[in-house]
């Protein structure tokens, strides 16, 4: 058996070392002869795979990334509930999809995501992982601190984040823990920053403010997830409130700081009075019975509808179904969101001409402006866009491809990068 076995191996490997002997003596021929092989003739021409581009590289040119980097984003634990931390979230996806290796220091685990929050939360796991590039999102944060101390051991690029948050719109404690850092280390981490990214232009007057110069300052917009919010989504939330016809949407705080009393006379004084369109306010706040015995005196109280709240699976559903949508206000506390999640629903915009919407909405192309607290713009506005179906359809396209081309999180994501490769570069070579 044991010869057996040992014959069979012998006598199947011949035949095949015998063809690779004569195939190895064909190719010398021939490369003597100066003709090419079978093999090399077969793929003359072809490109080789690993040259090709991936199909789902090729399908989505947002896709497209330069050298993968490691990126720690630094989280302040005591805003990653709030809007901070959706934008660490959404960006540590858009990052990872794009092929960089990202982990979030300072969120508790689990916070984020059930991998981005894994990493212990301490300067020395930092200084292990060894990031290329670190954006951290609270100057002031001990998160922050930490990665200026590990920016400078290790040559990385460090690069801040500023949301334009005005300081009397944040609790006493948390400016009891701003001013705390300011003193022990926010000198120390604005010095080893080497680039400062601004959420809208508000926050890059602020960075300026801080002594950043301009060259130093990017606007990187808050992303939105073109593929929950696009057009043609339905609403139940219409239907279970029998609202029909066209609908003129307003989601926020129901507050009269928000200008919102403006837009209710406003809608009053021109299409309100017409039997096709609803004004839909979807939200909550102290203004809303004032608001509503407005809409009463004015004659619109059958076409004013006011509806809860919607949650985040109801809203792209609303924004979808609505006809315009009007983002009224009076200062910076309006910072957009709804705007850039309307525009990827394909919708057309009115708005209050405010700081924080300036790099949004493009009067004439994708809505229109109009003064705060100016009842005669407002009503001339809103007049404007119900004259003409067709001009609202082009305003609505064009919002859509704006938001997919700018606004979409891979988008951001892309801007993003070029950044933190130009800090960790500024920092490899300082």
């Amino acid at each position: 058996m044991e010869s057996f076995r040992a014959r069979s191996r012998t006598s199947g490997r011949a035949p095949e070392a015998s063809n690779r002997g004569a195939r190895r003596v064909r190719a010398r021929l021939q490369a003597a002869r100066g003709i090419p092989s079978d093999r090399g003739a077969r793929h003359a021409g072809r490109p080789r795979a690993d040259s090709l581009p991936s199909p789902r590289a090729r399908a989505d040119p947002l896709l497209s990334s330069p050298t993968p980097m490691r990126i720690a984003l630094l989280i302040d634990p005591l805003t990653v509930r709030t809007r901070p931390g959706d934008h660490a979230h959404e960006l540590w996806r858009a990052l990872r999809s794009r092929g960089h290796e990202v982990r979030a220091f300072g969120a508790p685990p689990g916070q984020l995501h059930e991998d981005a929050g894994a990493a212990a939360h301490t300067a020395t796991t930092l200084l292990r992982y060894a990031p290329q590039s670190l954006l951290a999102y609270d100057a002031l944060s001990p998160s922050a601190y930490a990665g200026a101390r590990a920016a400078r051991r290790l040559r990385a690029g460090l690069v801040l984040l500023e949301p334009g948050l005005e300081g009397h719109r944040v609790g006493i404690s948390r400016r009891v823990l701003l001013s705390i850092g300011e003193r022990l280390w926010g000198s120390y981490v604005r010095s080893t920053a080497r680039n400062v990214v601004a959420l809208d232009d508000v926050g890059q007057a602020m960075a300026r403010a801080k002594g950043f110069s301009t060259e130093r300052i990017s606007i990187c917009p808050e992303g939105v997830d073109t593929q929950v919010f696009r057009p043609g989504i339905g609403s139940h939330l219409l239907a279970a409130h029998r609202i029909r016809g066209r609908v003129m949407l307003y989601t926020g705080p129901l507050e009269l700081s928000r200008d919102v009393g403006t837009l209710v006379s406003a809608f009053a004084a021109s299409i309100g009075q017409r039997g096709d369109w609803n004004l839909v306010l979807a939200g909550e706040g102290e203004a809303r019975s004032t608001l509503r015995a407005q809409a009463e005196r004015s004659g619109v109280g059958d076409r004013v509808h006011f509806l809860q709240r919607p949650s985040l699976d109801a809203l792209p559903g609303l924004m979808s179904c609505a006809t315009l949508l009007v983002q009224p206000g009076l200062g910076a506390d309006v910072r957009g969101r709804q705007v850039a999640r309307a525009m990827a629903c394909g919708v057309p915009i009115v708005a209050a001409s405010l700081p924080r919407l300036q790099h949004l909405l493009e009067h004439e192309r994708t809505g229109l402006w109009a003064k705060p607290a100016d009842l005669a713009s407002w009503t001339e506005a809103l007049a404007r866009a119900a004259a003409s179906p067709q001009q609202r359809q082009r305003w609505g396209d064009t919002a859509r491809a704006r938001a997919v081309e700018r606004l979409d999180w891979r988008a951001v994501a892309g801007s993003l990068e070029q950044v933190l490769e130009n800090a960790s570069q500024r920092s490899r070579a300082a």
